[in-house]
C-alpha cells in the first residue's frame, strides 16, 4: 500500500437491492383419508396398461415447456418472480374481458415422453414399500391438464365437482410428495448447482423430469381438513394408484384452472383468516389482500398465479362469492363455525343469505404454536419458539433477518470499561501541511520520537488518518471500491496507520514506518462491519509525513470489553480497536501472541509487528546445510530422522515415506543440495498387490501405520521433503497402540529388498538395530509426548455445552480427543436425546428447545425463579437447571443446516431456522466460554442475509451474510474468529463430506488452527469471497505458496470401512424377468458362500439381520479395528428398510461391478430410452447406483433410497441397498452406539435411526479438530509453565 498526498477518490455509488414481494407456492400436508373434506366421488372407467414406469431426464426446464406448448397456439411467458408460467397477460379482473380461449375446444396433445400411471408405474424417489399396506403414496403434479378421457377436450377443473360428469383424465410432471420440513431434511451433496463464485445457479439443472398420464381420476378434493383443524389449501385429485397434488398448469390449460383457482384462493384467505384472527373486519381482510413483504405465502402466491393481486373487485364478483359462500356452508357442515367473525358476519348479511345459528362459535382448537404433531420426531422438523437473542447478538442481527428476534435479559455493562470517548480535536490537514518539525529524537541518528506537523504532536503508537494513494494489492483495491466494502463512516475510505518509528532518509524527507489498519468495511465483513471498528494488518510501509490528514481517536478496547456503541465514540475521527489482526490471506481475524519473539527480529529503534513477522518467514523460507543437518521451514532434519517425501510427479499424491541417509553440497548455493534417503514400503501395498492376485485370498490384515524399510535409495532435493514422521521397531516402543495413537507414527517390523514386495511372505523380520535412526530426534519427540500427557493430565479437559447436538457425534469426536469434556447437551428431538444418553450417560441431555433454554437460564440469572422447563420426551419430566456463566468453557454445534443445504431445492427468505444462528451466537455472549466452534454445510458459506423470494431461489441481500454475521459477531463479542472448508474424508471418514467449521476463542487464548489433512483425498477446490481473496483447503504444505492435497495416508475405503460386516442379499421378486436357470444357480452360488438371502417386501421385521449377528471376520483394517473396539463379537443394526416390488427388482438387477447403476438395467427394467446420455441430456447421478468398493461414500443422507437422485446407496457386492450400520461406519460412528426412537412404527423408527445418522457430524473430522483445539491448549499450558518459551516444535 503506497500513499499520495491528497490524491482525490472517486465516489461510489450505493448498491441497488432490488426486492421481489412474489412468494413461492409451498406445499404442506398431504390428505390422511380420515379427514373431513369437500370432495365428490365419480364414476370411471378403469382399464390395465402393460407398460411400465420409464423415466425420462429433461434439461429444457421451464423454457423447454414453453415451446413444447408452442403448437397449441398458446403463447405463454416466464415470471421473472417465481419462474413459474403464467399467461402472457395478468389474469383479467372481473370488469375487464374474459380470456376467449376458455371457451374455445382445445384437444389435449400427448407428450411424447408420457408414462401411463399403472401399477408398475415407479416415481424417481418414491418408497412406498415403508408405506402401510393401506395407505396410496401422494404425488405433486405440475405443468397439467386435464382433459376428458373420451375426446382429450381440456375441460375447466370445476367440472370435476359435478356429480355423474362423466370420465376424466390429468397429464403432467410428477414427483413425490414431502412436507416442507421433510422435503429439505436432507443433507447437502458433494455436487452442488452452483456457479464459480458459489452463488445459486439460475440455469442449474432441476433434476430429472418424468411425465405421466394419469389413470381415471375418481375423486377431487378441494378442502381437506387436516386432523388438528387447518383447512389446507392444496387441490387434490386422487386416483387408482395416488392422491396428487396439483401444483401449477400448464401454459395451455391455464384459461380451464385460473377461474377456479381463484375462487378457491379467495375462499380459503378468508377462512384460514377468520380461523387465526378472529376479529378481522372486512376492511381489514381487503388490506391484508395488498402485497407487501409482510404478506402471507398464501396470499402473494397470486403473484406468481395470476400476475396480479387480488382485489377487492374479484372478492365481490357474484361467481366468486357464490363459490364463498356455498364453501363457507359445507364446511360448516364439517364443523367449522365462522359465523361471529366479523368478517364472516359481514359477508353473510351482505349476500342476504343465513347460515348463522345461535350455535355458530368458533369451537374450541388449539393454537398454531402449541399444535403438535402425531409423530413427535417431526416436531425437530419445525421450529415453533421464537428465536431468543442477547443484547449484542440483538443489536447487531436487528436489520439483517427476514424475521423478528426475541431480545432476553437487559445487558450486562462492565463498569470498568471506560465509556467516555477521548476526543483529539486535532487539526487537519486538508493540504499540504506547512510545518513538520521534529521534536523527540529517539537516540539513534535519523530517528525520532515524535513530530509536530502544523502544530499538533505525534508519536509513536499514535494512529494516524492517511491520505489513500494506490494499492499494489489489485484485489484489495477493487474490494475497498465495491458498493458492498462502502461505509456510512466518510473517513473509512480514507487508510489509517500506527506510527512504528520516525525518521528521515539522506535527502531530509521526512516519514514514518507505520502498521496498517484496516476500517472493518475493507474486510470479509463488508457492508455489516460497524461503522468505527479497526482492524490490525501485518502489513507496514514507510509513509510520507506529508500524507497525514490528522490523528485518529483510537480507543484499545480491553480483553474482555465488547464493541462500543457508535454514540459512544463521539466525533467522527473517533474508532475503536480490539487489537485483533485481520489475516487478509487467511480471511481470519486473529490476535498476535509472542510479540516478544516476533519483535526479536527487528532492531531496538525500528520494532514492528508486521516487519517481524515477514522477517521471521524470510528467515524460515531459507535452506541451511550444515554440518550433519538441514535446516527447512524451520525444521530441523538429521541423518537418520525418518520424512515424507513429495512424489515426484504428483504433489497431490500420498506421501512417500522414507529415512535420511546423507547430506551433500557442491557449494554454498541451496540449490547444490542433495540428499540421500531410503525408501519405506507400506505394509497395505503388499496386501493389495496380493489380494489382486489371489482373490478367493480369506485370511489377510491390512494396517495404515505399518510398514517395512527397503534397500531402494534415490539423491532427491530438498523440496521434496514434506515434513517429518516417526518410525518406531516393536522391541522400541512400549505400547504399539499407544504409539501409533499420534498422528505420523509408524512402525516397521520387516524389511525387504524391494519396495514392490508381491507376497507378506518375502517380507523378512527386521532387527531393531537395523532400523537406525537419530536417537537425538527420536529421544527429543518422545520426551515431547511426555510433556504433552503431563500436561493434559495436569489440566481439566474443556468443560463443553453442545447445541444442536443430534445423536451426538460432534461431541463423541471432542471428547476422545481427551480435550473435551462434553458436561451439557441441548437437542430437540426426543429420538436423538434418548440415543445421545443411551451411549454417552454422563452428559447432561436437554430435550428441548435452545432458545427456551437460553431464555430461561437467563432470567434465572436476572433472579426471576422461573418455572423449571419439561422435557419435550415426556412433557412431565422437569429438566435440570442449565449451567450458569463461568461453568462452560466450550460451546460448539452444527445448527439444522436445512436453510442453507444444497439439497433444499425450496429455500425460503423468511425461513425462521437461518435464525438460529443468532440463537447459538447468544449462547457465547451468555457464557463467555474459551472456545466456539460452529459446524455446518458448505451451502451457508454462500447464504444471503436479507434476501428476496424468486420462487424457490433466493436473490439480492447481503451475500455470503451469514458468514459475515457470525465473524462480525464474534469479533464484537470480543473472540478471534477464522473459518475453513473441511473434507472428512481427509481425517480418515470413508466418505465425502464437505463442512464449514468455524472457530472462535476469546482474546488472551490461542486460536485453533484447523487439523492437517491426515489422509488423502479427492482434491479440494478454493472457495472465492465476496472480497475476491480465496479460502484455500486446508493443507499440510509448509511452503506457504503452495496448497497441495498431499497427505501420509491412503483414503479408507468402503470396503476398509464395511468389509468385515456379515454379508446378505434381497430375494429378487422376478416380478418382471422370470426366474431363469442361471438365476437359480447364482442364488445357490451365492448361498453356499455364505450369502443369505432375506424378502425385502414389507414383513414382520427388518430385512436382514434385526438381531444381532456375529462378524464375519476379524478386523481387516484399522478402521474396522476402532469402531469394534468396544462392542463384542457381535453387531446390530445390520438391517434394511423394506421397498416396492419394482424398486427390488431393479436393485437385484444392477451389475455388481463399480458405480453400476440404472443406465446397466435389463432392457425390461430400463429406465427409459432417453434416460441414457445423449445430446442435451445429463446422466441422473446417484439413482440405482453401486458404491465401489475401493471408493468412498458419498455423502450421508438422512434416507436410503435407491431410486433417488444423487443418493449411490446399493452395496458394493451385494444385492441389496446399505443397511443402518453401513450408513452410521460411513459416519466413523462405533459398533456399539445404539440409535433410539421414541416411535413405535417400525418405519418411524428406522427412519429416525437414519435420520440420525445421516445428519451427524463424521467422528474422525470431530476427532481431528478436538485434537487441533488440543494443540492450542497444550501451547498455552507449555507457555504457562515457561513464559519464555515460544513453543515446542513438537508440540
Amino acid at each position: 500500500m503506497k500513499p499520495y498526498v491528497l490524491v482525490p477518490r472517486s465516489a461510489f455509488p450505493p448498491p441497488k437491492k432490488r426486492r421481489t414481494l412474489a412468494q413461492p407456492f409451498y406445499i404442506s400436508l398431504p390428505p390422511k383419508g380420515t379427514g373431513a373434506a369437500l370432495s365428490f366421488q365419480k364414476e370411471t372407467v378403469t382399464h390395465e396398461d402393460e407398460d411400465d414406469g420409464r423415466l425420462v431426464s429433461d434439461d429444457s426446464g421451464d423454457e423447454g415447456l414453453l415451446k413444447k406448448s408452442a403448437d397449441h397456439g398458446n403463447k405463454a411467458r416466464v415470471n421473472k418472480s417465481s419462474g413459474k408460467l403464467c399467461s402472457s397477460r395478468p389474469y383479467p379482473l372481473p370488469s375487464e374481458p374474459e380470456d376467449p380461449r376458455r371457451y374455445e375446444t382445445v384437444i389435449y396433445e400427448v407428450h411424447a415422453d408420457e408414462l401411463v400411471e399403472d401399477d408398475n408405474l415407479q416415481i424417481l424417489g418414491e418408497t412406498t414399500g415403508d408405506a402401510d399396506a393401506e395407505d396410496i403414496p401422494v404425488r405433486v403434479l405440475s405443468h397439467f391438464s386435464i382433459y376428458k378421457i373420451d375426446t382429450q377436450e381440456l375441460v375447466d377443473i370445476a367440472e370435476l365437482l359435478l356429480p355423474n360428469s362423466g370420465a376424466y383424465g390429468a397429464s403432467g410432471t410428477v414427483a413425490p410428495w414431502a412436507s416442507d420440513e421433510e422435503a429439505e431434511d436432507e443433507d447437502e451433496d458433494e455436487d452442488e448447482d452452483k456457479d464459480e463464485d458459489g452463488e445459486d445457479d439460475e440455469t442449474a439443472d432441476p433434476g430429472p423430469v418424468q411425465w405421466i398420464q394419469l389413470s381415471p381420476i375418481l375423486r377431487i378434493n378441494v378442502h381437506d381438513i387436516s386432523e388438528d383443524g387447518e383447512l389446507d389449501v392444496k387441490i387434490y385429485l386422487q386416483t387408482k394408484y395416488a392422491w396428487y397434488i396439483l401444483e401449477t398448469p400448464s401454459p395451455t390449460y391455464q384459461p380451464f384452472f385460473l377461474p377456479f383457482w381463484l375462487k378457491h384462493r379467495v375462499l380459503h384467505l378468508i377462512v384460514s383468516t377468520a380461523m387465526f384472527a378472529e376479529r378481522t373486519t372486512y376492511e381489514k381482510f381487503i388490506t391484508s389482500l395488498q402485497l407487501s413483504e409482510s404478506s402471507s405465502d398464501d396470499a402473494a402466491a397470486a403473484l406468481d398465479v395470476l400476475g396480479r393481486e387480488i382485489t377487492e373487485e374479484d372478492l365481490n364478483c357474484d361467481d366468486v362469492m357464490s363459490y364463498v359462500l356455498g364453501g363457507l356452508a359445507d364446511l360448516r357442515e364439517q364443523g367449522i363455525k365462522l359465523g361471529r367473525v366479523p368478517l364472516i358476519r359481514f359477508l353473510m348479511d351482505r349476500s342476504s343469505q343465513t347460515l348463522l345459528h345461535d350455535d355458530y362459535a368458533v369451537p374450541h382448537r388449539i393454537s398454531r404454536a402449541e399444535r403438535i404433531d402425531s409423530n413427535p420426531e417431526k416436531e425437530v422438523l419445525k421450529h415453533r419458539n421464537p428465536t431468543v437473542v442477547t443484547h449484542t447478538v440483538g443489536e447487531i442481527s436487528e436489520d439483517l433477518f427476514n424475521r423478528t428476534l426475541q431480545l432476553a435479559g437487559q445487558a450486562v455493562l462492565d463498569d470498568s470499561f471506560n465509556d467516555e470517548p477521548v476526543i483529539d480535536k486535532a487539526a487537519l490537514h486538508l493540504g499540504n501541511p506547512s510545518s513538520i518539525k521534529w521534536v523527540k529524537h529517539a537516540g539513534h541518528s535519523g530517528f525520532f520520537r515524535s513530530v509536530k506537523i502544523d502544530g499538533a504532536i505525534y508519536g509513536i503508537g499514535n494512529v494516524v488518518v492517511v491520505e489513500p494513494g494506490e494499492d499494489e494489492d489489485k484485489i484489495r483495491s477493487t474490494n475497498a471500491k465495491h458498493p458492498a466494502a462502502q461505509n456510512k463512516n466518510s473517513l473509512a475510505e480514507k487508510w489509517f496507520a500506527r506510527i512504528q518509528y520516525l525518521f528521515e532518509d539522506s535527502y531530509g524527507r521526512k516519514y514514518f514506518h507505520g502498521q496498517w489498519l484496516v476500517h472493518g468495511s475493507k474486510t470479509i465483513l463488508q457492508e455489516i462491519a460497524h461503522p468505527r471498528s479497526l482492524f490490525l494488518m501485518d502489513a507496514c510501509d514507510d509513509i510520507p509525513l506529508a500524507a497525514v490528514i490528522c490523528k485518529c481517536n483510537l480507543r484499545w478496547l480491553e480483553q474482555d470489553e465488547p464493541d462500543p456503541a457508535s454514540e459512544e465514540l463521539g466525533v467522527e475521527n473517533s474508532f475503536f480497536c480490539s487489537g485483533i489482526t485481520w489475516d487478509e490471506e487467511e480471511s481470519a481475524f486473529v490476535q498476535h501472541r509472542d510479540q516478544s519473539h516476533t519483535l526479536s527480529h527487528c532492531k531496538p529503534y525500528k520494532e514492528c509487528i508486521p516487519c517481524g513477522v515477514k522477517k521471521a518467514e524470510e528467515s524460515n523460507r531459507k535452506i541451511v546445510l550444515s554440518a550433519g543437518h538441514l535446516i527447512q521451514h524451520g525444521i530441523t532434519y538429521h541423518q537418520g530422522d525418518c520424512v515424507y517425501l513429495y512424489h515426484p510427479k504428483d504433489h497431490d499424491a500420498p506421501y512417500i515415506v522414507a529415512q535420511i541417509l546423507d547430506f551433500e553440497a557442491t557449494n554454498s548455493n541451496p540449490d547444490s543440495i542433495t540428499i540421500t534417503v531410503r525408501e519405506f514400503g507400506r505394509y497395505d501395498d503388499v496386501v493389495r498387490r496380493e489380494l489382486r492376485r489371489y482373490s478367493s485370498l480369506t485370511r489377510w490384515q491390512k494396517d495404515e501405520r505399518r510398514l517395512f524399510l527397503t534397500a531402494r535409495t534415490e539423491k532427491i532435493v530438498p523440496s521434496r521433503i514434506a515434513g517429518k514422521c516417526f518410525i518406531g521397531h516393536l522391541d522400541s516402543v512400549q505400547d504399539l497402540e499407544e504409539w501409533l495413537s499420534y498422528d505420523d507414527h509408524y512402525y516397521a517390523p520387516n524389511y525387504s529388498d524391494s519396495s514392490a514386495a508381491s507376497k507378506r511372505s518375502r517380507l523378512e523380520p527386521l532387527e531393531v538395530e537395523e532400523l537406525d535412526v537419530c536417537t537425538t530426534c527420536f529421544d527429543a519427540h518422545t520426551a515431547a509426548l511426555a510433556k504433552k500427557k503431563e500436561l493434559l493430565e495436569g489440566h481439566e479437559p474443556m468443560r463443553g455445552l453442545e447445541l444442536f447436538s443430534g445423536a451426538g457425534g460432534l461431541s463423541t469426536g471432542f471428547d476422545m480427543s481427551g480435550f473435551v469434556d462434553t458436561r451439557w447437551a441441548i437437542e430437540f428431538s426426543p429420538s436423538c436425546c434418548l440415543s445421545y444418553k443411551e451411549n454417552k450417560s454422563q452428559t447432561t441431555v436437554y430435550n428441548q428447545c435452545t432458545n427456551m433454554l437460553l431464555q430461561h437460564a437467563i432470567d434465572i440469572r436476572d433472579g426471576k425463579n422461573p418455572a423449571a422447563l419439561k422435557s419435550n420426551l415426556d412433557k412431565k419430566t422437569r429438566l435440570p437447571p442449565m449451567p450458569q456463566p463461568g461453568d462452560v468453557d466450550f460451546i460448539y454445534g452444527g445448527l439444522p443446516c436445512q436453510s442453507y443445504s444444497g439439497a433444499n431445492r425450496h429455500k425460503k427468505a423468511d425461513d425462521v431456522r437461518s435464525t438460529l444462528v443468532c440463537n447459538m451466537l447468544s449462547y457465547v455472549e451468555f457464557y463467555k466460554p474459551s472456545y466456539f466452534l460452529l459446524e455446518n454445510v458448505v451451502g451457508l458459506v454462500h447464504f444471503p442475509l436479507k434476501g428476496s423470494q424468486d420462487g424457490k431461489r433466493l436473490v439480492d441481500g447481503i451475500k455470503m451474510g451469514v458468514v459475515k454475521f457470525i465473524l462480525r459477531t464474534l469479533t464484537a463479542l470480543g473472540y478471534q474468529a477464522r473459518f475453513k472448508v473441511l473434507q472428512a474424508g481427509h481425517y480418515g471418514a470413508p466418505q465425502g463430506r464437505r463442512r464449514v467449521i468455524f472457530w472462535g476463542a476469546r482474546r488472551g487464548v490461542p486460536l485453533p488452527l484447523f487439523p492437517v489433512p491426515t489422509h488423502c483425498f479427492e482434491r479440494q477446490h478454493d472457495v472465492l469471497l465476496r472480497t475476491g481473496k480465496k479460502l484455500h483447503p486446508v493443507t499440510r504444505s509448509l511452503d506457504p505458496d503452495e496448497h497441495n492435497g498431499a497427505a501420509p495416508l491412503y483414503p479408507v475405503t468402503v470396503e476398509d470401512a464395511i468389509g468385515d460386516l456379515p454379508p446378505f442379499d434381497w430375494k429378487n421378486p422376478h416380478q418382471v424377468i422370470p426366474r431363469r436357470k442361471r438365476d437359480a444357480e447364482e442364488e445357490a452360488t451365492r448361498k453356499a458362500a455364505g450369502i443369505p438371502a432375506f424378502d425385502a417386501e414389507r414383513g414382520t421385521h427388518y430385512t436382514g439381520f434385526y438381531k444381532p449377528v456375529r462378524y464375519a471376520s476379524a478386523p481387516r483394517t484399522r478402521f474396522q479395528q476402532q469402531v469394534r473396539a468396544e462392542n463384542g463379537g457381535a453387531v446390530e443394526g445390520h438391517y434394511t428398510g423394506w421397498f416396492t416390488v419394482p424398486v427390488i427388482e431393479r436393485v437385484m438387477n444392477i451389475p455388481l461391478e463399480p458405480d453400476a447403476d440404472y443406465r446397466d438395467l435389463p432392457a425390461a427394467l430400463a429406465m427409459g430410452k432417453k434416460a441414457a446420455p445423449g445430446p442435451g441430456q445429463k446422466v441422473i447421478s446417484g439413482l440405482y447406483q453401486r458404491v465401489a468398493a475401493k471408493g468412498h461414500f458419498r455423502t450421508a443422507m438422512t434416507m436410503v433410497r435407491p431410486n433417488s437422485h444423487g443418493s449411490a446407496v446399493l452395496h458394493p457386492t451385494q444385492k441389496r441397498v446399505l443397511t443402518v450400520r453401513e450408513c452410521a461406519r460411513a459416519q466413523g460412528f462405533p459398533d456399539h452406539w445404539q440409535f433410539l426412537s421414541v416411535n413405535k412404527n417400525p418405519r418411524e423408527v428406522l427412519n429416525d435411526q437414519l435420520r440420525q445418522i445421516g445428519n451427524a457430524v463424521p467422528i474422525p473430522l470431530a476427532r481431528a479438530l478436538g485434537g487441533a483445539l488440543g494443540d492450542a491448549l497444550l501451547g498455552m499450558w507449555e507457555r504457562e509453565v515457561d513464559p519464555d518459551r515460544e513453543g515446542s516444535e513438537e508440540l
